[in-house]
């Protein structure tokens, strides 16, 4: 059962892959999975459909609290 449950979470990420692309003008770093894994950990939490571009500044956003934390 548990290989099904893989290869099922296999197929929806290939899947979503295909759906999903990086924004244009995103750094270097932020990858097509890095998309996805956001999207699916942040989407429980809104009503609405969330987009790819929804996710970069979710990145973003968090990326520019750790670099102010950083200077303090």
């Amino acid at each position: 059962m548990k290989n099904e449950e893989a290869s099922y979470r296999s197929i929806q990420l290939q899947t979503e892959a295909t759906l999903t692309s990086v924004p244009r003008g995103a750094p270097s770093w932020v990858i097509e999975e890095l998309i996805i894994d956001t999207l699916d950990t942040f989407q429980p939490y809104f009503a609405e459909k969330l987009t790819n571009e929804d996710a970069l500044e979710m990145l973003l956003n968090a990326t520019n609290f750790f670099e102010l934390l950083d200077e303090i």
